[in-house]
């Protein structure tokens, strides 16, 4: 978080509900609340912390359910970053979330939403390095893939994406399952890390011989490479 912090990368830290069918238990809620707190603390000071997250794979919540109660805090408690439950639609009056969470569960409407929209987990990676072995099974999640962000093209939305982990989950260097990370347990690059390397890599953009004239500005926009591994090629 320090380097996140310094080099402006943004963080989504998860308040943990894991696979939680909430029910009517609202004897959670404590939990919850509680973790939210702790979180809260921990993270509050940073400057790259932009919003926050809670749950993970659950079902629908509630003004008066764990997950609800946990937003609810959270919003009460810092109004200046937004909220978004796991598999929630955005509700502030129940429970504070401004952002609508997506998990598997379907891909987002062909059609903009009320609220902006959160894909909190989907894999566009098979968890397990013995599955990539099987084309049939990559192909699967590339049509997958593909018709999900193909429904989305074109629209005027703002799109991202976000990354799961730092490092790899395996221990000793082992290939095993948890493979997300943008390096290796031993905290080497991998192929995935020059990718994002060069998604992040910053560019400098000045504008030369600026005109403005019946309304339209005219010029040139001189776009110079700050880091030489990134081809500017693709840029017009």
């Amino acid at each position: 978080l320090d380097l996140c912090d310094k080099h402006g990368i943004y963080v989504v830290p998860d308040v943990p509900a894991v696979w939680l069918n909430e029910g009517d238990y609202r004897y959670l809620a404590d939990g919850e609340v509680l973790r939210a707190k702790e979180i809260y603390q921990q993270h509050k000071n940073r400057a790259s912390v932009v919003m926050w997250h809670i749950g993970n794979e659950n079902g629908p919540s509630s003004g008066y359910r764990p997950m609800g109660q946990a937003a609810r805090w959270l919003h009460e408690n810092d109004p200046t970053r937004p909220v978004t439950i796991c598999d929630n639609d955005a509700n502030v009056a129940e429970y504070g979330a401004a952002v609508k969470d997506f998990h598997y569960y379907g891909w987002p409407p062909l059609e903009p939403t009320a609220a902006p929209f959160l894909m909190g987990e989907f894999h566009g990676v098979p968890e397990e390095v013995d599955r990539l072995k099987d084309r049939g099974f990559e192909e699967s999640w590339g049509r997958s893939l593909k018709a999900g962000w193909g429904s989305i093209d074109g629209k005027p939305w703002v799109i991202g994406a976000l990354m799961c982990c730092w490092d790899d989950g395996s221990v000793n260097g082992n290939l095993g399952p948890r493979q997300w990370g943008l390096v290796d347990s031993k905290r080497q690059a991998k192929d995935l890390t020059f990718h994002v390397r060069k998604a992040y890599a910053r560019v400098s953009l000045q504008l030369e011989g600026a005109q403005l004239k019946a309304g339209r500005l005219s010029g040139s926009l001189q776009v110079t490479n700050r880091y030489s591994y990134v081809d500017l090629s693709g840029y017009t």
